[in-house]
C-alpha cells in the first residue's frame, strides 16, 4: 500500500510540474509579414488601413501609455520587435503554433493550436462605449468587409 501513494506522490508531482512548465511559456506573436506568406490579399488591404496605422495619430505621450497601447498596439506590452500597429495576430491569436500551412489547412487543429476567429468580442474588445473615439463602432466599415472573402466570413460570423 505505501508504494502505491509513493508512486501516486511522485506522480502529481511530476504532472504539476509539467503543468506550471507549459503555462509559463509565452506563445510568441510571428509577425504580418509571416501572415502575408500565405494571406497575400488580406495583407495587402491590412497594411492599407486603420488598424495598420493605428499608432500614427497618438501623441508621443499616449505611445509609452499602456492603456492606450492596449488597443493601439497591443503586443508592443509582450514584443519589442514586431511593428507598431493592430495587425494579424492581434485579432487572430499569437501565430507560433497555427500559422504553419500543413497546420492552417486543418480548421480544427488550427483552432486548437491557437487560431481565433473574428468575432464581434473580439472586436469590442477595444471598439466599445468605453473607448474614448469619438465614433461609434460600426461593423460594417471595418478591415476587409468590402472585397476580401476573410471579411465577408468574418460579417456572417458576427450577424
Amino acid at each position: 500500500m505505501y508504494h502505491f501513494f509513493f508512486v501516486l506522490f511522485i506522480n502529481i508531482i511530476f504532472l504539476t510540474n509539467i503543468l506550471l512548465a507549459c503555462s509559463a511559456y509565452a506563445v510568441k506573436f510571428i509577425g504580418s509579414e509571416k501572415c502575408s506568406q500565405c494571406h497575400e490579399k488580406q495583407f495587402e488591404e491590412w497594411k492599407d488601413s486603420l488598424h495598420a496605422k493605428s499608432t500614427i495619430h497618438l501623441s508621443e505621450h499616449q505611445k509609452n501609455d499602456a492603456r492606450c497601447q492596449l488597443c493601439h498596439n497591443p503586443s508592443s506590452l509582450t514584443e519589442k520587435n514586431l511593428s507598431a500597429s493592430v495587425h494579424c495576430e492581434t485579432c487572430h491569436g499569437p501565430g507560433e503554433f497555427y500559422a504553419f500551412s500543413y497546420v492552417m489547412k486543418d480548421r480544427e487543429l488550427s483552432r486548437l493550436l491557437g487560431l481565433k476567429s473574428n468575432t464581434i468580442q473580439n472586436c469590442s474588445t477595444c471598439h466599445n462605449q468605453d473607448s474614448p473615439s469619438t465614433e461609434p463602432f460600426r461593423l460594417a466599415g471595418f478591415h476587409s468587409t468590402k472585397t476580401s472573402k476573410h471579411g465577408k466570413d468574418t460579417i456572417i460570423k458576427m450577424q
